[in-house]
Parts: structure tokens; sequence; C-alpha cells
């Protein structure tokens, strides 16, 4: 969207692809404040970069939120550039504006997918944990009953090989 205003913010121009983004035809938002397309609580940004723009600086690359004619928010990109006249005075801006929403959702759902990815992981190490316990538990075990076994096997085998000999030297 190409989207002219004056320095208080009222629009100039506004073409076709503002009409498709913002829902406005140019005959509803020429003449407007700026503020038909801002959100509740959005209204000072209008004004701080009035104030750049009045001191001939431009605005690259600022991501804000706008709002639609039927009312849902718009996520949208913008750069805005003084407009200077004859005399070479700012009198006015001209904004650009892309609908970055479409973006906007694909982050928050790869942001989701990382967030549930990390849960995962957290969810399979601590599984991957309680099962070395195990392992090793029964490892533990293992070795515990051998031993024991061990001890249990040749306490007798020694009495019978004692008695064997006993018997043999008689």
């Amino acid at each position: 969207a190409i989207i002219g205003k004056s320095l208080d913010g009222v629009i100039t121009s506004w073409n076709p692809a503002a009409e498709r983004i913002f829902g406005y035809t140019a005959a509803e938002a020429i003449g407007q404040p700026m503020q038909l397309i801002m959100p509740p609580g959005k209204e000072g940004e209008e004004a701080e970069i009035l104030a750049l723009i009045a001191r001939g600086e431009r605005v690259r690359h600022f991501e804000t939120v706008r709002r639609h004619k039927d009312g849902r928010l718009i996520d949208v990109s913008t750069t805005i550039s003084p407009i200077v006249d004859e005399g070479g005075r700012v009198c006015g801006a001209s904004k650009i504006a892309r609908d970055i929403t479409a973006r906007k959702a694909a982050e928050a759902e790869l942001a989701r997918y990382r967030h549930n990815l990390e849960s995962m992981v957290e969810e399979r190490t601590a599984a991957l944990s309680i099962a070395k316990e195990a392992a090793e538990a029964a490892s533990r075990a293992k070795s515990t009953f051998l031993s024991n076994m061990s001890h249990e096997l040749r306490t007798p085998m020694n009495a019978v090989i004692g008695m064997s000999e006993l018997a043999l030297r008689r």
C-alpha cells in the first residue's frame, strides 16, 4: 500500500493496494486522519512518526499493527519518507505498508513448534534418564545376585570338598 499524508496526519492519497489491505476505498480514506486505521493504544505512534517526518527524517522498516475496516488487526511493515515541496520544505509523508500478517502467523506457528519440540526433548530426556537409572539398578541387582549366588554355592561346595578330603584321608 502507498499512502500519502499531510504533516497533521490527514490522508492525502490512497492507492488500490491500500484499499485491499485496509478495506477502505480511496473515497472513504482520503481526507480522514490516519487514526482511521490505528488500533486503540497505537495513536502515540503516529505523533512520533509525524515528528520525525517533520524534521525530514525517514522511518525505515517499522513493524506495527493497523486496523482493517472490519475491525481485525493487520501486522504491517512500513517505511515512511518525507515529501518535500519545491522550496525543500517537508509538506507531508509517503508511507509504504506491506501486510506481513501471514509471515507473523508463520513465525508464531514456528515458535509454537519450537516450544513443542523443546517440551518433547525434555520429556524424552527425562524418560531416558529414568531408563538409565533403571538399567543401572538392574545391573547392580544382577551383580548383587551373582555375588550372593556365588557365595551361596561356594560355602556348601567348600563343605563338600572339605568332607571329601577328610573321607579320602581315612
